[in-house]
């Protein structure tokens, strides 16, 4: 009940019920308070609503202070629902939230949030908040390659919505590999790809710039020995060499890279660069006589071939042996 509707119910009492006892008692009462010199003379009826009164006065106030203990937590709930939205944001986003909730229900579900992951949920219903909306269409627009300008949200660099973002950058402008690999806070996962498409596009002074940024497996390996067979690249043999060496390279790679390089250099480098590897490399040992056959250097091939276990190399050999035998087979097959 609200004040100003308790209050004329209680002058409508009050005057109801003075005026009922008044029918009964009409007399005139005179209290003279204790060491006091004066005295105050009413109607018995008047009297009679003084304690009515003081029960006005104390059940008001109660109404009262109900009434602000409610704005109180109304105020909190209002408060506590933002935060939570802001929660739910910033949990969807991969940010740290710092806010500290006050009412208990509001503060029972934060709790209950911060063990979960969050993730944005396109073509469901709009909420209620234009920011979290507006993140949930980012999303979907991110998943679908398009590439969305996230500043607003200041999403942290490593955000998942934001390391998708720069990919699909990446395939639309092959140049922003130099932006993400000037992030000192992009995780490799994100600076391979970058270093990938700056490999495969890239002048070599952007690449020597950046090639040894994060450690080298073989696929890193390989785009950076593409840019050199694209001639983009200068690379010594043992430069080459060593390569295969971080990539931790086996007999396939080197073989692969045998033929990929067949067409692109001068017999004599092809033959070079292969010696100088299965020098330094075990497992380059198939791809230089895989070279050596194809130049048509059998009796190095076959040189080759003694200093190893007669076990060794069983297609090679076979190949030799119908060759002798006066077969003639494209070297190709007999490498795969």
């Amino acid at each position: 009940m609200k004040a100003k509707h308790y209050t004329l119910f209680w002058l409508l009492f009050s005057i109801a019920a003075g005026l009922y006892i008044y029918s009964f008692n009409s007399e005139i009462y005179t209290y003279t308070p204790p060491f006091g010199e004066t005295s105050l003379s009413l109607p018995v009826a008047i009297w009679s609503l003084v304690p009515l009164f003081f029960f006005f006065v104390l059940s008001l106030c109660l109404i009262l202070l109900g009434k602000a203990q409610s704005l109180w937590e109304e105020y909190h709930s209002k408060k506590d629902r933002e935060l939570l939205l802001r929660q739910i944001l910033a949990q969807a986003s991969e940010k740290e939230f710092k806010g500290e909730l006050k009412t208990h229900t509001f503060k029972s579900i934060s709790k209950i949030l911060r063990r979960f992951k969050l993730i944005a949920q396109p073509h469901t219903p709009l909420s209620d908040d234009e920011e979290i909306d507006s993140l949930i269409e980012a999303s979907s627009k991110i998943t679908q390659g398009e590439v969305v300008d996230l500043k607003r949200f200041h999403l942290p660099y490593t955000a998942s919505l934001n390391l998708q973002n720069q990919l699909n950058r990446l395939k639309i402008d092959p140049k922003s590999a130099l932006e993400i690999l000037k992030k000192t806070e992009a995780p490799d996962s994100l600076k391979k790809v970058a270093l990938l498409s700056l490999f495969e596009s890239g002048e070599e002074k952007e690449i020597r710039k950046y090639q040894n940024l994060i450690p080298l497996d073989k696929e890193l390996a390989k785009a950076l020995l593409g840019a050199y067979e694209a001639k983009r690249l200068k690379l010594g043999f043992d430069e080459i060499a060593s390569l295969g060496e971080k990539a931790v390279f086996e007999a396939r790679d080197y073989l692969g890279l045998a033929k990929e390089l067949k067409g692109s250099l001068e017999p004599d480098s092809w033959l070079k660069l292969f010696e100088v590897l299965a020098e330094k490399h075990e497992g380059a040992e198939e791809a230089y006589l895989y070279v050596l056959l194809e130049l048509e250097m059998i009796e190095v091939a076959k040189e080759r071939l003694s200093a190893h276990s007669k076990e060794d190399f069983p297609k090679i050999r076979a190949f030799l042996e119908l060759r002798k035998s006066g077969f003639s087979y494209p070297a190709e097959i007999f490498f795969f």
